[in-house]
Parts: C-alpha cells; sequence; structure tokens
C-alpha cells in the first residue's frame, strides 16, 4: 500500500524498521508466541559520485571576498581535508582544534569522540579563519550561533553554480564519499579509512569506496593483455 502511495522502498523501510522493533517489544514481553519478521524492500544501490580532482582544485582554489565565504571556503577545505560529518564539522569547538599535534576532536554519531588528522595546508586556512571572530563555535555565525546545515547547504550550492560545477550532487556528504575514495586511492588503509570516518562497521565504510568508471578504465589500459604483448 505504501509503494501504491509512491512512498519510496528506502523510507518503506524506515516503517518497516519500527514496526519490527514493535514485533520484537511483543515477543519479549511475551504478547506473541513466536518471533515475526517483515522484510525489508530491495533498494536500489545509487552510487555517489565523487567530485572530480579539476572540481576540487576549483573548490580550493576560490578566493573568498567577505566572512560568509571565508567561513564556507574554511568548511569546504576541512571536510575535503578530513571526510568529517557536516554536522560534526558545524559543531566543532576551539578548543577540540590542536594545532599543534594537527588533530581535530568531533563527536560522531551516539557521541562518540575520535581523533581525525588534518594537515599544515588546512592548518593554515583554519588559523587564519579563526582570527576573523572570538566565539567558541568554529564556524559560526556573526552572533556566534551555529552555522546551520540548511544555510550551509544552500551557500555550496550558491558556490557551486558560481564555479560552474557540473554533474555531481553538490552536497558536504559528497565531499565525504570523495575523501574516502582519494584516500584508498592514493594508498590509504581501508581500516585505518573506516576509523576516520568513524564506521563501527567497516561494511559501511565499503558502501563509500565503490568503483568509479574512471578508475577501471585506468586500470584496464594499465593491465591489458592486448596492449602488453602486441
Amino acid at each position: 500500500k505504501m509503494r501504491e502511495g509512491n512512498i519510496s522502498p528506502a523510507s518503506c523501510n524506515v516503517y518497516i524498521k519500527a514496526f519490527n522493533g514493535y514485533l520484537n517489544w511483543l515477543l519479549e514481553n511475551e504478547y506473541i508466541p513466536e518471533p515475526l519478521h517483515i522484510k525489508h524492500l530491495k533498494v536500489e544501490k545509487k552510487i555517489i559520485k565523487p567530485f572530480s580532482d579539476s572540481q576540487l582544485k576549483a573548490i580550493i582554489s576560490f578566493k573568498p571576498s567577505n566572512f560568509c565565504e571565508q567561513r564556507l571556503h574554511t568548511l569546504l577545505l576541512l571536510l575535503i581535508d578530513c571526510g568529517a560529518r557536516i554536522d560534526e564539522a558545524l559543531s566543532l569547538k576551539r578548543e577540540d582544534v590542536d594545532f599543534d599535534s594537527l588533530l581535530i576532536k568531533v563527536r560522531g554519531k551516539g557521541k562518540k569522540q575520535r581523533f581525525i588528522p588534518f594537515s599544515i595546508d588546512l592548518r593554515k586556512v583554519l588559523f587564519k579563519f579563526l582570527s576573523k571572530h572570538k566565539f567558541d563555535l568554529v564556524f559560526c555565525t556573526r552572533n556566534g550561533t551555529k552555522y546551520s546545515y540548511g544555510n550551509c547547504w544552500r551557500d555550496f550550492r550558491i558556490l557551486a553554480d558560481k564555479l560552474g560545477l557540473k554533474g555531481v550532487r553538490v552536497s558536504p556528504h559528497s565531499l565525504r564519499h570523495t575523501f574516502a575514495r582519494n584516500y584508498l586511492r592514493e594508498g590509504g588503509n581501508v581500516f585505518y579509512l573506516s576509523k576516520a570516518l568513524g564506521h563501527s562497521n567497516i561494511q559501511t565504510t565499503k558502501l563509500y569506496i565503490e568503483v568509479g568508471t574512471e578508475d577501471l578504465q585506468e586500470t584496464h589500459l594499465k593491465t591489458s593483455i592486448l596492449s602488453r604483448l602486441r
């Protein structure tokens, strides 16, 4: 019935998960004699296309002209450099940034804390931006309140239009996927990547590292038997 009402399979699975929780409660409290379970619907697997190197260069080389643009630019560079979740970045406080050890402390899902390394290049940008205000939150409004996710996404789309970024979903989460893919392409370890992303299950990490068509083409050129033996 939900599908007939044009509710997507993914949304149906949210309802199913909740109802299965209720069925488990019924069993635990002996309201039903045997376990009952509703199967989840099959969901089409969508591959999130990462930003290309040229698109990343456009973002990195952007020259902000005011506080709002500098805030957004610094935030995007942090996401590109660290792969943090957007809410982790927006909740970052001054005390969480260790400029000497090049580490930031973030609070992930379930309020679990972890440390993420960052580069010297990001340290320069972060230090310069933090000199622009005296508030506790790193990414704050002019009044010191939290920079909201909605405003961040809106500002990112405006910047993407200005830079002519096409063919990719413009969102902070796409930058997280880009970080993960680049991490492994450059020789990073999947277990370290899982730690950096804050995943408790490595299977979740594997969803972030779907091999792209460009990678397959590049590898095929290097491993083609015909190219090697002709």
